[in-house]
């Protein structure tokens, strides 16, 4: 099979609930590109149904007549959630518009899940998992079952047949099931021998063709010849499969020059080619987007794009429309919430159509297109990995695609040989009338790990100029080549001719943007501080930033904000919209070895509250370069908080560890995210470590460890604060040594501070006082301890018990 490079790009959109489990990735920082397009609030209307506690629908399809049919999995009453997630039943039902018509089990209660459904004129059609011994949940593809099925419209299973392996495509993202004229077609991997595309004649196979190709199906769709099929191969390298009708392939390829985070469909188009959309995540940490990508009939790219949707937002569907894609998906504050569907058109120029936002939807689970409307099901529950489950409909309507869009690219930068550009800028490139269509080709490493790839066509347009994107390319070395495998030099955006490999070539690179760093988190209002110096180091010489503050529940800092805050530092020329936030530029020039950016805020003015201050490249970011730091505004007022230490005087063993309960009191507000740390000076040499233990409904915690100090952060969690205390951590002391010094007996005293605590709304409390614990070390002789690292597991041992007070952990939360 032919490889060919290419460059696309990602669409995030919709956070689902998987078979598997309920996933919420983390926040990040968004690095995608401005939408040109206006976002109305579209509207969400509930379809009448109060019988499906205990359910949750992982695929849904609307019957010719209108009602809804969904799969998915249903599990006892009252079940914990490890049994919830060890038993559950497969389920089907048929939902119209007063309510459940019917819902019957097709499993037999062995952990069986419904992946998919069709509705189709002769029935419908289900995908259904069990799962064996070993399986992490339901729908597992690790070691399961796989079976399709039919049912009459009634509900009636008439039949079931085992497809003997497993499904090998991402879970709860539907697709697998194509309506044919004589029965059904299914798509899916099989480990070991490629891809598997089989129409059935009812329950009997018509044909069966195997792809030679590892991919993760994302979706499967019938054209009017035959079928496209599209989905991932290793690490999220694009695949795409157009076949004839008897499943002959058209073109089957992998594109390996496009950095993508996963593709999940992609649309037939009238030329034989398709448009492809996925997900985008630039770099690590650096927020998701969404790319789109056009192919031929030939299977060779035409163009790729970037969109932006917002950094919490994930891509679950994509659908077809007369003018392009639809691309759909949902941010998620945490299990039991609602959240933000995210809705955006593409057409077939790459221009965004269309956009729209609708709130307080369900957690969505599963979707399908209905017209000018999705249907969608959801969850009110907290979820499939609590155990809780209560299913529930929407209807959401589709913004209009009619208004045009605007494909074309603003340049960055003009295309030149032997120079360096950056990943994410829009590169222009002029002809000087030698042809009309280059190819972009990826050369070899140094090491020649590859052929050289064709990564796309770059067609002149009537004026004799092109801009392609570079977010989606991987760093590397290029050349601009004609017909008949001609390089060309080019110089200042202008093709200048024929030219040796060697001097055609020009390298793409991404800009590295490193953590932001601050000399202090908490700026104490109260104290008189107003100022916050912030230090970041890049790669690269002569650039522009964009400087946002997110606050933690509550919005950003605004264009008046951002003004006051920055607009008195060196090369702050103005305030932009990015990704539809306000955002300081800031011109960052020839400062040392390196591109080092070191600027002193005025933050006083500022909301109180926790900030994560988000610098970008401003024409880079979509290619990675992100970084991010954190800090907190004090209030002027008082608003105390206390720290209380379940005890302050403990015996430690050498080997052995004891722990103590942190608790804050007097939590009037809430407790919505908090930092804490613990240090030590002077002998006996042992390891403190703090660690995030709450009661809560979620939590998202990180910390570090060094020879004299442990800290910890906690974040977004609904801790339980009905007396306005929480037990929010365990201080441990450890016997053994961080250094390589011996681990001596005697005594002496850490200190824990509160180093900032916000409360549900972000609103800060006045930090407490740091509280001291007394630790003693017996035991010890002339023993060192097994950790010579930091955050090393250390030794292993018994463990004693806490003295002068309890030792218990604060329970019930989750990491």
């Amino acid at each position: 099979m032919q490889r060919r490079a290419a460059s696309a790009c990602c669409l995030v959109v919709l956070l689902v609930v998987s078979p598997v489990a309920t996933a919420v990735p983390a926040t990040a920082s968004a690095t995608t590109q401005p939408s040109a397009v206006s976002t109305e609030t579209a509207n969400a209307t509930t379809q009448a149904d109060s019988e499906f506690d205990g359910t949750a629908f992982l695929a849904v399809d609307e019957a010719s007549d209108g009602d809804l049919v969904a799969g998915g999995v249903e599990v006892a009453p009252n079940a914990s959630s490890r049994p919830a997630l060890a038993n559950t039943t497969a389920t089907l039902a048929r939902v119209g518009e007063n309510g459940t018509e019917w819902s019957t089990s097709v499993g037999n209660g062995n952990t069986t899940a419904v992946r998919d459904v069709l509705a189709a004129d002769d029935g419908i059609y289900f995908l259904l998992v069990e799962s064996r011994g070993g399986a992490r949940g339901p729908g597992s593809s690790r070691s399961a079952d796989v079976r399709l099925g039919k049912a009459s419209s009634g509900g009636e299973v008439r039949w079931q047949e085992s497809l003997n392996g497993t499904l090998g495509f991402t879970a709860g993202t539907g697709g697998s099931l194509v309506d044919t004229d004589d029965g059904v077609a299914l798509a899916r991997q099989v480990p070991g021998s490629g891809v598997r595309l089989t129409e059935y004649d009812g329950r009997t196979v018509a044909w069966e063709r195997t792809y030679d190709v590892e991919a993760r199906v994302g979706s499967v769709r019938a054209t009017d010849d035959g079928f496209l099929l599209a989905g991932s191969v290793g690490f999220d390298e694009p695949w795409v499969l157009r076949t004839a009708e008897s499943g002959q392939p058209v073109f089957n390829e992998t594109y390996p020059g496009i950095e993508s985070a996963g593709v999940l469909g992609a649309v037939p188009t009238d030329d034989g080619g398709a448009l492809v959309a996925g997900r985008h995540r630039p770099g690590f940490d650096a927020g998701s987007g969404a790319l789109t990508a056009r192919l031929d009939g030939d299977g060779q790219v035409r163009w790729t794009r970037v969109h932006g949707t917002g950094s919490d937002v994930q891509l679950t569907r994509v659908f077809g429309t007369e003018r392009g894609l639809l691309l759909a998906g949902q941010s998620i504050a945490g299990p039991g919430e609602t959240g933000s569907v995210r809705l955006l058109g593409v057409g077939a120029d790459g221009a965004e159509l269309a956009g729209g936002t609708v709130e307080d939807v369900p957690r969505v689970t599963a979707m399908t297109r209905s017209d000018d409307s999705l249907r969608v099901a959801g969850l009110e529950g907290a979820g499939l990995s609590e155990g809780d489950l209560n299913a529930v409909f929407r209807t959401i309507q589709v913004p209009s695609t009619e208004a045009p869009g605007d494909a074309s690219l603003a340049a960055d930068t003009a295309l030149a040989s032997n120079e360096t550009h950056y990943r994410g800028q829009d590169i222009r490139v002029r002809d000087a009338g030698l042809a009309d269509t280059y190819t972009l080709v990826r050369l070899p490493g140094e090491f020649g790990e590859f052929e050289p790839q064709e990564v796309r066509q770059v067609t002149l347009g009537d004026d004799g100029t092109a801009v392609f994107e570079s977010a989606t390319l991987p760093e590397g070395r290029y050349v601009l080549r004609m017909p008949y495998d001609r390089p060309v030099a080019v110089e200042d955006g202008r093709v200048q001719g024929p030219a040796d490999r060697s001097e055609a070539a020009f390298r793409v690179k991404e800009q590295r943007l490193f953590r932001v760093e601050t000399n202090r988190t908490l700026v104490d209002v109260a104290a008189g501080e107003r100022r916050l110096s912030l230090t970041l180091d890049s790669d690269r010489q002569s650039y522009e930033v964009h400087v946002r503050a997110d606050r933690f529940r509550g919005g950003a800092a605004g264009a008046t904000d951002l003004r006051e805050a920055f607009g008195q530092v060196d090369g702050f020329e103005g305030i932009d919209t990015v990704d539809g936030q306000p955002a300081a530029r800031i011109a960052v020039g020839d400062r040392g070895d390196e591109g080092s950016l070191g600027l002193t805020a005025d933050v006083a003015d500022l909301r109180p509250g926790l900030y994560d201050v988000v610098v970008s490249g401003a024409d880079t970011r979509d290619g990675g370069a992100v970084a991010d730091g954190r800090f907190v505004v004090g209030t002027p007022e008082e608003h105390p908080v206390g720290l209380e230490l379940g005890a302050q005087s403990l015996t430690v063993g050498a080997g052995e560890e004891v722990r103590t309960n942190v608790t804050l009191t007097g939590l009037t507000g809430g407790a919505g995210a908090l930092a804490l740390s613990a240090n030590r000076t002077g002998d006996p040499d042992v390891r403190l470590r703090l660690d995030a233990d709450v009661n809560a409904s979620r939590v998202s915690a990180g910390g570090g460890v060094s020879p004299r100090e442990s800290t910890t952060e906690l974040m977004a969690f609904d801790a339980d604060t009905p007396t306005g205390s929480v037990e929010v951590a365990r201080l441990e002391v450890r016997g053994e040594s961080l250094g390589r010094e011996p681990l001596t007996n005697g005594t002496n005293t850490a200190t824990l501070r509160v180093d900032w605590v916000v409360d549900e709304d972000g609103v800060p409390y006045t930090a407490p006082e740091p509280v001291t614990v007394a630790y003693e070390v017996t035991g010890a002789g002339n023993a060192t301890g097994a950790g010579d690292s930091p955050g090393d597991g250390g030794a292993g041992g018994g463990r004693s018990p806490v003295s002068g007070g309890a030792s218990g952990s604060a329970g019930g939360g989750s990491a």
